[in-house]
């Protein structure tokens, strides 16, 4: 059963005159450690700076549209998150409570933390996603689990993202 899809679209072009103003400050606020990635990679060969498959050469600085590119998607995925469980960024769910993370095979993926995984589990206690009027299904049970599935695309300078959470 369906609880929620959202759908998100933005302008790279927007989140790279963001991190331009506000830079560090502004990728702290809105996105947890792992989603973070360093525009310079480590000195060290081999090192580990995110999950992100972005490959680079030790101490080679990273264009800044891949930069932004990099940065729009997880944004436009956080906000398709958002309008999936059926509510803004509001309410004691931030920006840093969905994050956008790789599966083992680099597929992209959304966890659910702090207030937003408080949503989710309200959601699935109270059967949201069900039409009272049509349906004989009780609602979902509190042990339930749920899923999310996410689709990320970029091009001609725009990030898509598209969520649907089920049961």
């Amino acid at each position: 059963m369906i609880i929620g899809i959202g759908t998100d679209l933005v302008s790279i072009d927007r989140i790279a005159a963001v991190i331009t103003r506000h830079g560090d400050r502004f990728i702290n606020r809105c996105f947890a450690g792992e989603e973070q990635i360093s525009p310079v990679a480590p000195a060290k060969a081999g090192a580990s700076i995110s999950q992100d498959s972005i490959s680079r050469d030790p101490g080679q600085r990273l264009d800044d549209t891949l930069l932004a590119a990099h940065y729009a998607k997880r944004w436009a995925a956080k906000e398709a998150a958002a309008k999936a469980l059926g509510l803004g960024i509001d309410a004691g769910v931030y920006l840093r409570d969905i994050v956008v993370l790789k599966d083992a095979r680099g597929a992209p993926r959304i966890e659910l933390r702090a207030g937003a995984a408080a949503v989710i589990r309200g959601r699935c206690r109270s059967g949201a996603g069900r039409n009272p009027e049509t349906s004989r299904d009780p609602g979902l049970r509190r042990d339930d689990r749920f899923r999310i599935h996410l689709s990320l695309s970029d091009d001609a300078g725009f990030a898509l993202a598209f969520v649907v959470i089920e049961q």
